[in-house]
């Protein structure tokens, strides 16, 4: 966990531009040939792709701590337990779709001249789609990719304290 640690923070520590980089090119929105160029290179660390893709679309693994196992899968039962049919379908289709949409997006971190996912939508483009599953999937996609790269920005910038050191911060902070 210390080197998946160092290895996040040497790569997006104030690196804000390399976050927007990445979120433009899952979302198709356009990136210059410098920030394909700035993506190849840096995902071509194969420890770094690995956390990419744990983060992303995480596997069961037996090497994983003990309480610290993750699939993609994992949780999809709580949107259907008791759900009714269409729920159930609406809930697997779009988990689905969004999985499909995120392995794609992961490839292009390797080729960025790669196709990314579609993030449009008009409803007049799916008129066999009446249970909306092809926007849960699209909206579904957009919040993950925005999440786990907002985590990693977050993780990265986080300054290392000792306990003394939070312990003064906290001392000073509530004697204000």
């Amino acid at each position: 966990m210390d080197k998946e640690l160092e290895i996040i923070k040497k790569t997006f520590a104030e690196n804000e531009y390399l976050i927007k980089a990445i979120r433009a090119l899952f979302f198709g929105l356009g990136v210059t040939d410098d920030e394909k160029k700035i993506i190849k290179s840096t995902f071509s660390d194969d420890e770094l792709m690995t956390i990419m893709h744990r983060r992303f679309c995480p596997e069961l693994d037996k090497n994983s701590p003990v309480g610290q196992v993750q699939d993609v899968w994992l949780g999809a039962e709580q949107m259907v337990f008791g759900a009714s049919r269409d729920t159930i379908q609406q809930a697997l289709e779009y988990k689905n779709d969004a999985i499909v949409m995120t392995k794609q997006a992961l490839a292009l971190l390797a080729d960025p001249n790669g196709e990314a996912p579609i993030v449009s939508y008009n409803p007049k483009s799916y008129p066999l789609d009446t249970l909306g599953i092809s926007l849960l999937s699209r909206n579904q996609y957009i919040r993950h990719i925005e999440s786990q790269l907002n985590i990693l920005y977050t993780i990265a910038g986080k300054k290392d304290e000792t306990i003394a050191e939070t312990k003064e911060r906290i001392n000073r902070n509530s004697s204000k």
